[in-house]
């Protein structure tokens, strides 16, 4: 109906037609209006639906129209600085995208046909920034990039700099809630296991804003004899022996000062974590978190408990009741606290962490009067969607 009210010069059947579209542009269906919009060169309404795209990127780029979309139209989403996904979604629509044209131009899908299609385009895809192991297995394997523009990836992902394709970070104006959420763990191993209820803390800020939507700590340490169940005047360490995975005390050899009440009917020095029944035991698996802002306002306080999360590597993955919007280069501090298990603790911790497109920076904290700092460790990491 557009086509011939355009031809014919219909004008108020192209008003009609396009207050129709309209009323698509900011539904799942935005993929299709774009592509009718590039068409008829409706500059507004482009406009309108490119930027539902963007704000909401991971679901409109599933639609089964996104793959049919012709070259403008999808070079149009690719050169966009606001895309709400990561980069490696991006990657994945940009390949489902390439063997669709190639299927609906009867080409085979080799380099050729597939660089014939694309190579405007692919300066467009931030590689550098698509997560290592769908690049290693596979984008390397696509067909797509050349020997060269493999290697000069897998250069970057080892520091160096000489980039084919950029790697800047696209900037959502709103993160996406919904998206799939990704985690950034900042800690390289663990060798030791902590006992205490004081806060663990950390500040951090954002290059990007994010949707924080949990926590990673370590979790439960395994008890092998009577002293890994021991809470002396000092934090109580065990060390883990990497190769014959043993642990052995360590309680006097390794000194962080940190004061707790003992009570009289305790030995001096340290008291016995005695077995209790299943309601003390689910107490006892409750611990406190908290996100404050730059001003010290609580942004999130909620009691989580330490054996409901996802377990992975030693470290207990958290959901909070509902993702927190975290605005980009603002400081945060996260802090947890009133853990009462004895937990692993991580060691050669990274100040900064990057993952995708987001980098996330963190400090010391003065809240934190247990043994968490920058290096080391109960807090893990964080769970978020972009």
């Amino acid at each position: 109906m557009l086509y011939v009210a355009d031809k014919y010069m219909l004008t108020t059947v192209k008003t009609k037609c396009i207050e129709l579209l309209r009323s698509t542009a900011t539904t799942s269906d935005a993929v299709v209006t774009l592509s009718t919009a590039n068409e008829f060169h409706l500059d507004d309404l482009q406009k309108e639906s490119l930027q539902y795209i963007e704000d909401n990127t991971g679901t409109c780029l599933l639609s089964s129209y996104a793959i049919e979309l012709n070259n403008d139209c999808v070079q149009l989403i690719l050169m966009s600085e606001h895309l709400s996904c990561s980069e490696t979604e991006v990657c994945i629509f940009f390949l489902k995208w390439i063997e669709t044209q190639c299927t609906m131009q009867g080409k085979e899908m080799n380099t050729e046909n597939m660089r014939g299609i694309a190579e405007e385009l692919m300066r467009f895809i931030r590689f550098p920034l698509v997560e290592k192991a769908y690049f290693s297995n596979e984008v390397s394997h696509s067909k797509l990039l050349t020997k060269d523009e493999i290697i000069n990836v897998y250069r970057y992902h080892h520091g160096e700099k000489r980039l084919l394709f950029s790697d800047k970070p696209r900037y959502p104006r709103i993160p996406n809630k919904n998206g799939q959420t990704l985690c950034i763990y900042r800690h390289a191993t663990c060798n030791y296991t902590v006992q205490s209820c004081l806060p663990h803390a950390l500040k951090f800020h954002l290059n990007r804003s994010i949707w924080l939507k949990g926590c990673i700590i370590f979790g439960p340490a395994e008890t092998l004899n009577s002293y890994g169940r021991y809470q002396a005047d000092n934090e109580s360490i065990v060390s883990r022996n990497e190769t014959v995975g043993d642990y052995y005390s360590e309680v006097e050899a390794i000194s962080i000062v940190e004061s707790t009440d003992v009570s009289d009917n305790e030995e001096e020095g340290r008291s016995i974590v005695e077995s209790t029944d299943d309601s003390d035991n689910e107490e006892d698996s409750k611990f406190t978190f908290e996100l404050t802002d730059d001003s010290d306002n609580v942004v999130c306080w909620e009691i989580l408990n330490i054996t409901s999360g996802t377990s992975f590597n030693n470290t207990v993955a958290l959901t909070f009741k509902k993702p927190i919007l975290l605005k980009a280069e603002k400081q945060y501090t996260i802090s947890v606290r009133d853990i009462k298990p004895q937990t692993y603790l991580g060691i050669d911790c990274k100040s900064v962490c990057i993952q995708d497109s987001v980098t996330i920076t963190f400090q010391n904290s003065p809240k934190s009067t247990a043994s968490t700092n920058v290096t080391q460790g109960q807090i893990a990491g964080i769970m978020y969607s972009i």
